[in-house]
């Protein structure tokens, strides 16, 4: 009876985590569909191209960009909004320039020496040293800006961008890296969402810039600011499910092979001395407990779970895999 009444508020918590849903949700499983609110995304200049290289945990397929299109979508910021999150997987390619990954600006030049004009609320992307790249616009003209130090090789990896009341932070791998005083705002636009290149109308006549080369994934945004917690739940599993099991994911962790057949090895510096292995409906299905390395997961049937793990120092943290 105690088992059922844990599982009964697992999937009570479950439900209550469902709540903080992107608007959009882009997962490029050979479609542009949005998992969220999100109208489908339009491939302007060629054919939408599917890699069957996405990170491990994120289905399948990601798009390929070769740095000359782009994905559009009628989009909006509304008025009143106190939290703002830009979430997606980026693979860099070779191109030694900027590369927008997702962003709502135009670039509006006319004639005569007046600098470019900025309509939109935000641009993400990684400068010509690879580095990730974040502005939030205030006017036309003026934008809070934030780099971080650490550069993206040719591997997948976690972006995060948020802006919440007074500051703009970008976080790498689910890892905070770097914040700066921002904008108290944030501006409310109709302008179109594109992700791989930046809208701009060069006296008149519409184009794009900044370009990315490479492959986009997963590709999230939210109508809050998320926590530290459930930005390193994202990276961990995929969810927000750090109130599901009232987990605070403060440690990284890596899990090898997944999808797992027979053993599940975990990676980590702390040291595990309990695991705990939850069906998506919140039901504890199995337990270890010791001095934890790996874990046998023969006995499961093939589906996705969530592995908890709890350190000897009490810290905890969840993560996605799948049994095959």
């Amino acid at each position: 009876m105690k088992n059922i009444l844990l599982s009964a508020i697992a999937a009570f918590g479950m439900l209550a985590a469902q709540a903080q849903t992107p608007i959009v949700n882009y997962s490029f499983e050979q479609v542009l569909t949005s998992a969220g609110s999100g109208a489908p995304l339009v491939h302007f200049n060629g054919s939408a191209v599917y890699a069957d290289n996405a990170k491990s945990g994120n289905g399948v397929y990601s798009i390929a960009l070769n740095g000359s299109e782009y994905y559009m979508v009628d989009f909006s910021t509304p008025n009143g909004l106190t939290g703002y999150t830009i979430n997606y997987w980026a693979k860099l390619g070779t191109k030694p320039n900027y590369n927008v990954g997702v962003c709502n600006l135009l670039a509006v030049d006319t004639a005569g020496p007046s600098p470019l004009q900025y309509k939109g609320s935000f641009v993400t992307a990684t400068d010509f040293k690879k580095r990730p790249y974040f502005e939030t616009y205030i006017s036309q003209s003026s934008a809070y800006s934030i780099t971080i130090p650490d550069t993206l090789d040719n591997n997948w990896h976690m972006l995060t961008f948020r802006w919440k009341t007074d500051s703009i932070s970008i976080f790498m791998d689910g890892e905070l890296k770097a914040t700066e005083d921002g904008p108290a705002t944030f501006i409310a636009s109709n302008e179109q969402l594109t992700v791989g290149a930046l809208k701009n109308n060069i006296n008149g006549v519409a184009g794009f810039q900044s370009s990315f080369e490479g492959n986009i994934d997963e590709v999230r945004i939210y109508e809050t600011d998320l926590s530290n917690a459930s930005i390193l739940s994202l990276y961990n599993t995929g969810t927000i499910i750090s109130s599901i099991y009232n987990v605070a994911n403060d440690i990284k962790i890596g899990m090898y092979p997944n999808p797992a057949n027979t053993t599940l090895n975990i990676k980590t510096a702390e040291n595990i001395v309990k695991a705990e292995v939850y069906s998506v409906v919140g039901s504890l299905v199995l337990q270890q407990t010791g001095a934890i390395e790996s874990i046998n997961v023969a006995e499961l049937t093939q589906g996705i779970y969530v592995l908890r793990l709890t350190a000897d120092s009490g810290k905890q943290a969840s993560k996605k895999f799948t049994k095959e």
